[in-house]
Parts: C-alpha cells; sequence; structure tokens
C-alpha cells in the first residue's frame, strides 16, 4: 500500500484534495496506521480516484458522486455501472500501450532499469535555493560555469542536481545546483566548496531529460513495491550525452520482526533548558538535508501536531526527555523509543530534529524518519496543561433507541469505513478494549473491557447523543445506524490520541444485544 503522499504522486491528486475527499467519506484509505496515523492507500484505490476525477469533468457534484456510495440510493448506479465498464476498457487499453512503449524501449535500448548501488565521492562546487523554476536552474548553472572560466578553474562535464523536494516538479523548487571541480579552489570563490557523499546504497534509473518526471514516478513505484524506504534527497547526475541517472538513498525493509527492537528508557535525566516549553510539529522528512525553513513538504502526514518538553523531563502521555533524546512509549503494540534530537536556530526561529523512530523501525528494520519541531514558546507547563478536555457537565435527556447493551464487533475510522460483511483486519475482535456498553434509565452506563473490568458511574454516564466519559473528562458523541437489518452503534474513542495528539477520534462500534 502507498502513504498519501506517494498516492498523490502516482494518481496526481493534491494530498490536501486526497484529505478533503476522505473527511468527505469520497475516498477513505484502506488503512491508518494507529501508531504513526499515516493514511495508506490500496493501488486498487487508484481506479477510485480516476472514477471520482472522470465524473468531476463529466460535471457531477461532489455530492452526486457521495451518493453512489450510498446503499439506499441507487439514481447513479446506471451511470457507475457505465463509467466502470469505460474504466475497464480504458485500463486494458493502458495495459496493451505500456506493453508496446515497453518493446518500442527495448528495441531502442532506453527499457528503464532500477539499479541498487553506491556512489563514489564527488567534490563539486555548490549552490543551493528555492528556485523560481527550471529556467532559473540553468541560468544559475550558466553564471556558476561562466565564473569558474573567469577564475580559471579546472570543471568536469558532469553537473549533478540535488532535488530535496523529493518530487518532480517544474516552480517553486528545493534544489542544489552542483558542478564537478577538478582544480584549486581560491578562497575568495563565492560557491561553497561540496564533496557529495552517499553512504548509503542509492536506488537509480538512467533516463532522457524529457523523460525525467515519468522516471521520478517510475523508480518510486518501484521502491514502492519492492519494499524500500526512500531515506533521503534524489540526485540528478547530467551526462553530456544526454543522459540523466536519477538517484536516490534508499533502505531495504526487513520482513516484520516477531519483538520490537526496545531501546532502553531508563537513562538519567539530563536537563536542557533550551527545549522546555511547546513544541509544533511541522514537518516529515526523509532526511536532515531535507529540511528547508521556508519550505515545508509533508504537513499533512503529521501524527500528532504537538510535543510538550515538560520541566524535569517528567513524562505525559507517552512522551518524556532528557537531554540530547526524546522518550516515547507507543502502544499497539508497545514499543520504546530513544530518539535523538538536534537544535537549529534559523531566521529568529528555534527548530528541534528528532530522529523519529516509526514502527517500521522496530519491526522491519527502517531508518528513524526526522520529524521536524517548531517552539512555540519556553513556558513551564504541568502534565495537565498537556491534556485537551472536554464538558461533560451536560443535562441528561432520554433517547429510547439506545438502552440495552450492545457487544463490540469492531473499530473503525469512520462509519463509511465499516462493513459489517468484513471484520477489520488490522484491529481483531480479540484486540479491542472492550467487550460491550449497557445503556440504562437516568443516565446510567456501564462499560466493560476485555479484562473483564466494568466501571459505570462516576465514571461514565450518558445523555441523548453522547457518552460522558468523567474520569477523563472527555464527551464522546454516539450514532446509531441501521444496517443490513441491524442495529449497530458507533462511539467516539476519545483515546490519548485524542487528548494530547489532537488527532480527530475514531470510532468503536457495537452491535445490540438480541
Amino acid at each position: 500500500m502507498y502513504k498519501i503522499g506517494e498516492f498523490s504522486r502516482l494518481c496526481s491528486v493534491p494530498v490536501k484534495t486526497l484529505r478533503f475527499y476522505d473527511n468527505e467519506g469520497l475516498l477513505k484509505p484502506d488503512y491508518i496506521d494507529p501508531f504513526t496515523g499515516y493514511r495508506y492507500y490500496a493501488p486498487a484505490k487508484l481506479s477510485d480516484i480516476n472514477r471520482i476525477i472522470a465524473m468531476k469533468d463529466m460535471g457531477f457534484s461532489l455530492e452526486e458522486i457521495k451518493d453512489t456510495s450510498k446503499d439506499n440510493l441507487s439514481i447513479l448506479n446506471t451511470k457507475e455501472l457505465s463509467l466502470n465498464k469505460e474504466l475497464s476498457e480504458i485500463k486494458e487499453k493502458l495495459k496493451k500501450l505500456r506493453s508496446v512503449r515497453e518493446v518500442i524501449l527495448k528495441e531502442s535500448g532506453e527499457m528503464l532499469h532500477v539499479m541498487i548501488n553506491r556512489v563514489e565521492p564527488i567534490r563539486t562546487i555548490s549552490v543551493r535555493k528555492l528556485f523560481s523554476n527550471q529556467s532559473a536552474i540553468k541560468e544559475e548553472l550558466q553564471h556558476m560555469k561562466q565564473l569558474l572560466l573567469e577564475y580559471n578553474i579546472a570543471f568536469g562535464e558532469m553537473t549533478i542536481g540535488i532535488n530535496y523536494d523529493i518530487t518532480y516538479d517544474e516552480n517553486n523548487l528545493d534544489y542544489e545546483v552542483c558542478i564537478q571541480t577538478i582544480g584549486t579552489i581560491p578562497n575568495d570563490f563565492p560557491y561553497i566548496i561540496k564533496t557529495i557523499k552517499i553512504s548509503d546504497e542509492t536506488a537509480s534509473v538512467v533516463c532522457k531529460q524529457e523523460n525525467l518526471n515519468s522516471a521520478y514516478t517510475d523508480l518510486q513505484y518501484y521502491l514502492a513495491n519492492n519494499n524500500y524506504q526512500v531515506i533521503g534527497a534524489f540526485y540528478e547526475f547530467y551526462h553530456t550525452d544526454g543522459t540523466i541517472e536519477l538517484k536516490v538513498p534508499v533502505c531495504k525493509l526487513s520482513e516484520r520482526f516477531t519483538e520490537p527492537k526496545n531501546d532502553n528508557l531508563n537513562v538519567p535525566f539530563v536537563n536542557d533548558e533550551a527545549v522546555i516549553g511547546k513544541w509544533r510539529v511541522i514537518d516529515i522528512l526523509p532526511s536532515v538535508d531535507c529540511f528547508h525553513p521556508d519550505k515545508l513538504k509533508n504537513v499533512d502526514n503529521v501524527m500528532f501536531q504537538e510535543i510538550f518538553f515538560l520541566p524535569n523531563g517528567e513524562d505525559y502521555w507517552c512522551f518524556g526527555w532528557t537531554k540530547g533524546y526524546l522518550k516515547v512509549c507507543m502502544e499497539y503494540p508497545k514499543t520504546y523509543g530513544l530518539n535523538p534530537y538536534e537544535i537549529h536556530k534559523l531566521n529568529g526561529k528555534t527548530y528541534m530534529l528528532v530522529h523519529f523512530k516509526t514502527k517500521a523501525y522496530f519491526y522491519n528494520n527502517a531508518k528513524p524518519e526526522i520529524f521536524v519541531l517548531e517552539q512555540v514558546d519556553n513556558l513551564f507547563y504541568t502534565k495537565a496543561d498537556t491534556k485537551l478536555t472536554d464538558n461533560t457537565d451536560y443535562p441528561f435527556e432520554t433517547d429510547e433507541t439506545v438502552l440495552g447493551t450492545w457487544d463490540v464487533c469492531d473499530y473503525a475510522h469512520s462509519i463509511q469505513d465499516f462493513n459489517p460483511d468484513q471484520t477489520n483486519p488490522y484491529f481483531p475482535k480479540d484486540s479491542l478494549f472492550f467487550r460491550n456498553i449497557s445503556f440504562y434509565s437516568v443516565g446510567k452506563c456501564n462499560l466493560t473491557y476485555a479484562d473483564g473490568k466494568s466501571y459505570s458511574d462516576p465514571f461514565f454516564t450518558w445523555t441523548k447523543g453522547m457518552v460522558l466519559a468523567h474520569y477523563d473528562k472527555v464527551s464522546e458523541h454516539y450514532e446509531i445506524k441501521r444496517i443490513k437489518g441491524c442495529d449497530y452503534l458507533f462511539v467516539e474513542w476519545k483515546s490519548g490520541d485524542y487528548t494530547y495528539g489532537r488527532r480527530s477520534p475514531s470510532l468503536y462500534v457495537f452491535k445490540r444485544n438480541v
């Protein structure tokens, strides 16, 4: 499956649009990782997004497109069948087209082959900027070559571009222009000297310049389908014969470990006054060198919105710290990570780059991802300050439809995700927290957990439309839906992901006990 950013590149639909479609119930991800919050899409979703785009192009409103997925509405079924038929025909034509294309490429010697290799160090002069467009990059390159001639510095024929945006773009580029140099560089030369050295293995393809865009897409597609992690920027090696070697550092992921390689969090506390306070998560990157304070690349994928560094390294939720490390203890299943951090002060702002050990690090031998945090303030917060709470002081209002006992049957990210004929494979029933929930008259409520323990007033009460969790001070909305002749109760689950991570709550699904 593809992360939302990868899926966005493959279908050429912006990440924000995909998130909007998710919120509107038009295109739901196949899986949302409870550990990282990442949205994942199966390859089959490419057909769904193509259908949505096609219907939009044909003049259908989003509401009309949305109606096609509702069981009680069939006004657009005929049109949907027609479109699916057309889509199948188009896909078949595309399949044939790709076969013809491969034959032509093989005959011309231009077949795209992905190679895994290493790169020898290359000495260059370079400049990194936010370029407005590709033409600005070419102008910079010509200016650099002119200066090399004026300074009588010998340089090679090969030029190298480092794309820190990770994707191919025509405009607003975070890009570094490099020229291989041979001679001595004087101290007053206006460009920096940089040795390009990639210590990890790289995945690379060779293409012509006019095919560079598709080379990015093809290479990323190959890596996603062959269990590789991208761990750095993309390198474009331009040769005199008009070909380009596109390279990116990668890490081969292993099969899932049965036990995570946990860190020992019992390290002595060492104070660091510089980190105390609130920090906002603003970016997630494959490597430190991809960070640029004036261009955020991945703000839609943050797994939590903010982190508090409490005085004396005090723990809250899943976080703690000591100088140089963010300590993280995550559930489902439990993992312990000691995540190194570094502080950067740029343009009057303070940033923290955390080498964050995700679920893939613990189970698939992945490299840490770089979480970029911006300091909001340096106040001395308490553990109570970190928690988001709701109003739970509501008067009781009856709801006859909810009375009785409901047994847990599933866990879903939205009502639209729930399918009574298919259990969520990522949340098997025996892994769910709850066993059942009972609603009695005058607001009495009882929840039984999987371990057999039961809790009622004063821990839980209810009023029409809400379960009131007084111990955690959250109000969890409920809704009853009749699906295929059965009543199902959907109750918000406001765990620490909501109270501390500020993420939208998921839903526990219960079936009426009859």
